[in-house]
């Protein structure tokens, strides 16, 4: 009884049986145990703004694009067969009134050849009447 008794006393004095717990050893330096408070925050809705190309600008990127459908256009020979001129772009061979599909900058184009010479394609952007699915 005596032993029991002591030791009742010494786990009390230890603080085992303490209804306030102690720091946990594992937890992180710092963390108290505690929850912290999340404080969230609504979200700012920012309109975008849309700005109108200039005329100059509208010309410039039209030329950049330009030039990059003729990176993309490699032309490897030209032919003649009955009475029409052929040109070999792509690994297909073209001729007057043909489309051509051409992938620069993002952006498919369909260009149609309107004038074809033995060293020059002349091309115009295809016009669809329905719109297209990529």
């Amino acid at each position: 009884m005596k032993i029991c008794i002591l030791l009742c006393i010494t786990v009390g004095l230890s603080g085992l049986w303490s209804p306030v717990m102690g720091r946990d050893p594992f937890w992180p330096i710092g963390y108290n145990g505690k929850t912290p408070e999340v404080v969230v925050e609504e979200p700012v809705y920012v309109p975008e703004v849309v700005r109108e190309l200039t005329d100059a600008e509208l010309v410039e990127l039209a030329r950049k694009e330009a030039e990059k459908i003729r990176e993309k256009l490699v032309r490897k020979g030209t032919m003649k067969a009955n009475g029409k001129i052929y040109a070999y772009v792509q690994n297909k061979w073209y001729t007057i009134g043909d489309t051509i599909e051409v992938t620069a900058l993002g952006n498919t184009y369909r260009l149609e050849i309107k004038t074809l010479t033995s060293d020059n394609i002349e091309l115009e952007a295809h016009r669809t009447v329905t719109p297209t699915q990529n």
